[in-house]
């Protein structure tokens, strides 16, 4: 579509108008929506983007509270699901089973009050929520956004295995350092980490007392780190454990994507639907905030304002303190 004149946009800085219902949106992908916006000339979505947004506004107007639509974007997560053999991280899976719970949550709300959001709510009537989705990431995954113990037999044995076993590496490195402090042989701290074991602080100049395994010594090497002889088997043990943890976990993610795969484009489809309700919902509220109302839009070529005032010069007058003094201004074909 062809602008007149050509600054136009420029000259009602829209771009300015942009930017204030961007603050608005929850998410990056509404607020981009936002800011590329353009001029409509198609009629039937001028009206529809109108009335969504006036069906949003309407509601807030009558002293109730439209629901938040911050939710997690989750389109990285569901392209990986597409790709066979693609598996993606457990914090992924938790971020997705968050956006489908609302997506579920605003869908209710809508079906609920439908005769109220009747444009909006027919929007997303076609896309309904799949308790299964959430069903199947809740059975492996918990609220922490964590894999469940239970999610198989094989992690809770092995998650059993490696509490033992952590527990005897700390009783016998307990043991160590309470034998070298009595020593006089350890630093003024007694212990540290060096590749995901604990290790002694010991004074070089008796790092030779002290079997076990070298970690490498301090930046002026008056401390030696040494793994006390007595732990290795145990630490040894633990780091088997923690493997095999990892790999079962590996197992259960690939299996829980296959699962999920399937739902990839609609779990793609909501999450646009949530984006579109952020979108509208933005519009709304900055609508509310500079107490817009929706116009009437006619083919005639007569055009009138009343008591209308520049949103942008308002928002700068409430920066100011200052007043904005509306205006009425009708003009037609003559």
């Amino acid at each position: 579509m062809e602008l007149y004149p050509s600054n136009l946009l420029e000259s009602l800085d829209f771009d300015f108008v942009k930017k204030a219902v961007s603050n608005h949106c929850s998410s990056t992908e509404s607020k981009r929506r936002i800011l590329d916006l353009s001029p409509l000339s198609d009629s039937t979505t001028i009206y529809q983007e109108l009335e969504t947004t006036d069906e949003i506004l309407a509601y807030i107007l009558s002293d109730e509270s439209f629901p938040s639509t911050q939710f997690t974007e989750i389109t990285e997560t569901a392209n990986r699901l597409r790709i066979k053999g693609n598996v993606p991280e457990t914090k992924a899976f938790a971020e997705l089973r968050s956006t489908l719970l609302v997506y579920e949550s605003l869908f209710t709300f809508l079906k609920k009050k439908k005769d109220r959001f009747e444009i909006l709510f027919g929007t997303m009537v076609e896309l309904e929520p799949n308790p299964f989705l959430t069903k199947s990431i809740d059975e492996k995954i918990d609220e922490r956004g964590e894999i469940r113990s239970n999610a198989s037999k094989e992690l809770a044995s092995i998650r059993n295995s490696l509490n033992k076993s952590r527990a005897a590496a700390d009783r016998i490195f307990a043991r160590a350092v309470k034998k070298y402090r009595d020593r006089g042989v350890l630093a003024e701290f007694d212990e540290t980490i060096s590749e995901n074991r604990r290790v002694l602080a010991i004074q070089s100049a008796y790092k030779g007392q002290v079997p076990g395994i070298f970690h490498g010594s301090s930046s002026k090497s008056s401390i030696a780190y040494i793994e006390p002889a007595e732990t290795v088997e145990v630490n040894n043990e633990v780091a088997k454990l923690q493997d095999d943890e990892k790999q079962e976990i590996r197992r259960i993610l690939k299996e829980l994507s296959e699962q999920l795969r399937p739902f990839a484009t609609p779990i793609l489809q909501m999450e646009q639907k949530l984006i579109y309700l952020d979108f509208t919902r933005a519009k709304a509220l900055f609508a509310y905030k500079q107490e817009c109302c929706l116009p009437v839009i006619s083919d005639e070529k007569k055009i009138a304002l009343i008591e209308a005032y520049n949103p942008v010069l308002k928002i700068l007058n409430d920066q100011k303190g200052k007043p904005t003094i509306p205006l009425n201004l009708k003009l037609n074909q003559d």
